[in-house]
């Protein structure tokens, strides 16, 4: 067993100590781990508590720190904050004795696990990280997550899918790379300062993207010729969902059931209270998707599949069928959802003006969140109750610019002085 300490700041003041562990007694490249190694990290704390939203800034030769109305040479991404009371502020980090902390990696990636957590990424890239923490939201504590072993977590590819699942046992899921093959990762963070994982398929088997559904049962392709696709169980069982079907789209319902997509046919998956499976015919579609391309997205009452590229058309399962919702644009850059809309970004099907629209799925009806040809979106995020965060480039004068657009429709520019594409914009509350 590998086991490796990390010192770190505890959710209720008193110093604590974080573990992570592997159930295997082997590592991946076939060696046996039958030492201990302790580790300690000054990181233990990251501001986040009155956060809004995260985004990274990317790196150039000058960049402002708008906390400190400054300007600081950097080649690095930095983190930012949005708080909740709009100021846009440099993140900064602590010590456990409340000391500010460099950190001399860069932040990539930004992660929501569940309404207490996030995971940050820290790396020159994601494709294979080094350090990445969970994070708790509340307070700001941090605990190690897979940095001490090389056990971070990756994308999926070019998939629009999430990176991290989480189930109902505070359990998270992810993909990790300890040398050339993606391995899924399940981790315990039910007491963060005791983490443990595991291997949750064969270290015989890549995976290529996967999913997993709130009581653990993770769908997932091995990356293999013919491709696989196969459910692991919550109970460590196995079942052969589909072979050498490389196309092969899979999500989790509204009812929280495992449903898949072939070229006209969509499935249902039910795993019943024994570890029984059952599949059946749910409805039949025509509609192109696909996990490289395509976002799958969950309403309150819907799901909506949109897929990037030059498309003008979503398609909406309403719990019985699907259905195809013409949309007016020519192609879909990003989407987003709310409890009751889609919204999506991209080019205007009647111009080349780059557009913000919002689709109500009711009655399939749509507007524009702003005057076309206005704004060009980089990002942008939406909470359940319709308040969008944006980054853009502001067409009138050139000016990268971060924004919010109200529920009522009330658009207003939260910074200018930053003045980078921000891509990386996550609503973390």
């Amino acid at each position: 067993m590998l086991s490796c300490a990390k010192k770190s700041s505890s959710d209720g003041g008193s110093s604590t100590t974080s573990t992570t562990s592997d159930d295997d007694d082997t590592t991946n490249d076939g060696t046996t781990n039958d030492g201990t190694i302790t580790l300690s990290s000054s990181l233990a704390y990251i501001d986040v508590t009155d956060a809004e939203s995260l985004l990274i800034v990317p790196g150039s030769s000058s960049s402002r720190s708008v906390s400190r109305s400054s300007f600081a040479s950097s080649t690095t991404n930095t983190l930012f904050k949005i708080t909740e009371t709009g100021a846009v502020e440099e993140v900064e980090y602590k010590d456990a004795d409340n000391n500010t902390y460099t950190v001399t990696s860069q932040p990539v990636s930004i992660d929501k696990v569940d309404s207490n957590y996030i995971v940050l990424i820290f790396d020159s890239d994601e494709l294979n990280p080094t350090s990445c923490y969970l994070t708790n939201k509340s307070t700001g504590a941090v605990y190690d997550l897979g940095s001490s072993d090389n056990k971070c977590p990756v994308t999926q590819g070019y998939m629009k899918r999430k990176k991290i699942f989480s189930d109902n046992n505070s359990n998270l899921y992810y993909r990790y790379r300890p040398s050339s093959t993606n391995y899924l990762r399940q981790v315990n963070y039910s007491d963060p300062t005791a983490i443990t994982a595991s291997m949750y398929t064969p270290d015989s088997e890549g995976v290529n993207h996967f999913i997993v559904d709130s009581s653990g049962n993770a769908v997932y392709t091995i990356w293999e010729s013919p491709m696989k696709t196969r459910i692991r169980k919550s109970n460590g069982g196995y079942y052969n969902l589909s072979s050498g079907d490389s196309g092969l789209t899979y999500w989790i319902g509204l009812d929280g059931n495992i449903y898949h997509k072939t070229t006209s046919t969509v499935y249902k998956t039910i795993i019943d209270s024994n570890y029984n499976v059952t599949v059946s015919t749910y409805t039949t579609s025509t509609a192109s998707m696909s996990n490289e391309y395509t976002k799958i997205l969950k309403l309150q009452q819907i799901i909506a599949f949109a897929t990037y590229g030059s498309n003008s058309y979503i398609t909406i399962d309403n719990g019985t069928a699907f259905n195809t919702v013409n949309v007016p644009l020519s192609i879909i850059s990003r989407a987003k959802a709310s409890s009751n809309y889609v919204y999506l970004s991209g080019t205007d099907n009647s111009s080349s003006n780059s557009v913000l629209v919002k689709i109500n799925p009711s009655d399939n009806s749509s507007s524009q969140m702003y005057t076309k040809g206005t704004y060009d979106i980089y990002n942008f995020n939406v909470t359940s109750d319709d308040n969008i965060t944006f980054s853009a480039l502001r067409m009138n004068d050139g000016k990268k610019v971060l924004g919010k657009i109200l529920a009522n429709g009330t658009l207003s520019i939260t910074d200018e002085s930053i003045n980078k594409e921000i891509t990386i914009l996550e609503r973390i509350r």
